[in-house]
């Protein structure tokens, strides 16, 4: 079994030079919060490496602006992270591409290896290119055209791929103008001017598809990915612009459109119908504190917990509505849109919502964004969503009452 690796060219000692975590600090200061680009490193320096992603490239891109790809991807290579690229894959006029990222690749100094899709043991050979340091390219340019995804899907799961990028002129699906698509009165998607912000396949691919949101490439698009991840559940897939490729790779809001296949998110009436310490453990874990005794003695009204024990939405019965006293999702599956789910769960059951976080936590910006109104005090922030104006300001003095049950813990 054997490849050739091209040259790494004018770079050929750029690793020598400076060490990853130089390059690392530098880019964490360009795509966004340290906090997320340092999470996303630590995940995708865990997995096995052929595992980090698979990047496919519309031909359009590689044709027109192929040193943009090369540019992000040298990047990476300086992290000691080598993609498999995928070539071919995307209709688009005139050939793959492949020669043009070969090309920039070359002359970007990045090392890749040339993988033939089909070929005998052509997903162990892309396996080992990345493991001795290179990207491996593999182009489905030949493969006939019904055929593309499935030998895709086939390469997602030899490999264990986590995440998939597409790589589009145009970015993500859909509208480009700020707002919201109404799929229903309760059930609503976010665009922002990359396209729609998030789908979940699992609740809004039906709805997507009756509703005509999306141009005819842009729903077989979705169709194709749709069947990636029945194969694959646990994959991840950005559509974006070549220009977001590291944003869509180390940050949770990204720039593109998520496509996830959706958590399955169990509403229990209390504490009795599930695992408590399996749920203690998700609330300490992500929070980094204790429980204290008199949490499992607490009147719950609604405990909406992912099937997997990887995230929580807890209400407890309020003077208005419900009061969210707990959201948390596990630190291994943020980025993953669990939040976004337990949200939309906790939504499409209850109306009216009020909670309170501390001024340091770091979903402060996203509670803002959900929120009708925000009054802070203290150490506290009281949110609230649906509460009629003169019923507010008794909602803030029962929040701010409220016992804590979240303690530091005693090192």
């Amino acid at each position: 079994m054997g490849f050739p690796i091209v040259s790494r060219g004018r770079d050929h000692y750029f690793q020598r030079v400076q060490t990853p975590s130089q390059y690392v600090v530098t880019f964490l200061e360009s795509v966004g919060r340290r906090q997320d680009a340092e999470y996303y490193l630590r995940l995708f320096r865990e997995l096995p490496k052929a595992s980090f992603a698979v990047i496919a490239t519309e031909s359009d891109v590689l044709q027109r602006s192929p040193a943009s790809v090369a540019e992000s991807l040298r990047f990476l290579a300086r992290m000691d992270l080598y993609p498999v690229l995928a070539t071919g894959l995307l209709a688009g006029a005139g050939d793959s591409g492949l020669d043009q990222l070969q090309g920039a690749l070359t002359e970007h100094g990045i090392p890749w290896a040339s993988v033939a899709q089909g070929q005998r043991d052509w997903i162990d050979v892309a396996r080992t290119a990345v493991a001795t340091g290179a990207s491996s390219i593999v182009d489905f340019g030949k493969t006939e055209t019904t055929s593309r995804f499935a030998a895709l899907s086939e390469l997602l799961v030899g490999l264990g791929t986590r995440k998939l990028v597409v790589l589009r002129d145009r970015g993500g699906l859909g509208p480009r103008e700020r707002g919201r698509i109404s799929l229903t009165p309760t059930h609503h998607l976010i665009i922002g001017e990359s396209g729609i912000s998030v789908i979940n396949l699992r609740a809004d691919l039906s709805a997507l598809e009756a509703g005509n949101y999306l141009d005819p490439v842009e729903a077989r698009l979705l169709g194709d990915i749709n069947q990636l991840h029945q194969a694959s559940p646990q994959l991840l897939t950005s559509i974006a612009s070549p220009l977001n490729l590291l944003r869509e790779l180390f940050t949770i809001r990204g720039a593109g459109t998520l496509v996830k296949t959706g958590s399955s998110i169990m509403r229990l009436s209390g504490f009795d119908e599930l695992d408590f310490e399996r749920l203690c453990e998700l609330l300490q874990t992500t929070f980094e504190k204790s429980l204290t005794p008199q949490f499992a003695q607490r009147e719950t009204l609604n405990v909406y917990l992912e099937a997997s024990y990887r995230g929580v939405a807890i209400l407890q019965p309020g003077i208005v509505g419900a009061f969210l006293t707990k959201f948390a999702v596990n630190k291994k599956a943020q980025g993953e849109g669990i939040g976004r789910d337990l949200w939309e769960a906790v939504l499409r059951d209850h109306s009216a919502v009020y909670w309170r976080a501390r001024t340091a936590n770091p979903v402060s910006e996203w509670y803002q964004g959900e929120c009708d109104g925000m009054h802070r005090e203290g150490e506290w922030r009281v949110y609230w969503r649906g509460i009629p104006p003169t019923q507010i300001a008794d909602t803030i003095r029962d929040a701010l009452a409220r016992p804590v049950d979240l303690v530091s813990i005693e090192r």
